[in-house]
């Protein structure tokens, strides 16, 4: 009696529970603001990615792009000092006898490091990448015997396919390789030394284009680069500057939905080069113009 009355005194029997009817909306509106929060979270999540990977690209290029503006500005570089004969080669009587400062091999000429491939993901039947460059300099070496003082070296830059191929074969990126040289009078040919020399070392990978083109004191492009083998061969050291425009690619899927056949991605080159792509890979280009400091003209 005791108990039932100390109940009834603090309405322990008018305590009234959740019907079903409640416990359903509860449910429902808990959904809704779950589905709100990960939509909230996956938009964020994705612009965080998105600008990750854009500052990656960033990053990567201008690391690649400071290395290369410190060797392309050392082309044509000679040791002067008294006593000493170096062959310029910044005349016609000399410029046989000499090394081309910088020598650029366009892509899809014939090179002993250029590979015939197609790449994926585009229209072209014909690999856009890569330009080569090589950068050739002088050195001296005051300890070596006089015939062995004056040291050439020559610094090459260039791309190969890099990963794991498609399902159809094709490179679908590649990586861009440096390699450095000395020159061997004995031998008259350029070799890979034992300390300061390397080859084939990657430098960058998740590239997909590399352009080099060169401009003379008037900034005018000279086309096709000058060569030892071509028409412009006279004009090895005209070069006064060397644009460069390198093209990397997002590692992961970039955008959410793969391009229309009527309306693909461009990649724009420094002139008509060109491509067109349909993944949803991001590709953004750095540019850059470097100046050579130590080529003379003639």
């Amino acid at each position: 009696l005791w108990i039932g009355y100390w109940m009834k005194k603090n309405k322990f029997n008018n305590i009234i529970g959740l019907t079903l009817v409640e416990i359903l909306i509860g449910i429902v509106v808990s959904m809704l603001m779950m589905g709100a929060m990960y939509t909230s979270y996956s938009i964020v999540n994705n612009t965080y990615s998105q600008v990750t990977s854009r500052a990656t690209i960033s990053r990567a290029g201008r690391d690649v792009v400071g290395m290369m503006m410190r060797d392309i500005r050392m082309a044509g570089y000679k040791f002067y000092g008294d006593n000493l004969f170096y062959v310029p080669g910044d005349t016609e009587g000399t410029l046989e006898k000499s090394h081309a400062p910088v020598i650029i091999t366009k892509e899809g000429d014939s090179s002993p490091i250029h590979k015939d491939t197609i790449a994926s993901g585009t229209k072209e039947s014909d690999d856009k990448c890569c330009d080569q460059i090589d950068i050739v300099y002088g050195d001296y070496d005051f300890d070596a015997a006089p015939e062995n003082q004056f040291l050439r070296y020559k610094i090459t830059y260039y791309a190969q396919g890099y990963g794991d191929p498609d399902k159809d074969g094709a490179i679908t990126y590649y990586g861009i390789y440096k390699s450095k040289k000395k020159w061997n009078k004995t031998d008259n040919d350029w070799e890979v030394c034992d300390k300061e020399c390397f080859e084939g070392t990657l430098v960058r990978d998740y590239i997909v284009d590399m352009e080099f083109i060169a401009t003379d004191h008037k900034g005018k492009v000279i086309d096709p680069p000058p060569s030892p083998t071509n028409s412009n061969s006279d004009r090895l050291f005209s070069i006064r500057a060397v644009d460069v425009r390198l093209t990397f690619r997002s590692k992961q899927d970039f955008f959410k939905s793969k391009a229309e056949e009527d309306e693909p991605r461009l990649m724009q080159g420094l002139g008509n080069r060109s491509r067109e792509f349909f993944d949803k890979f991001l590709r953004e280009s750095i540019l850059v113009s470097i100046h050579t400091r130590n080529i003379g003209g003639i």
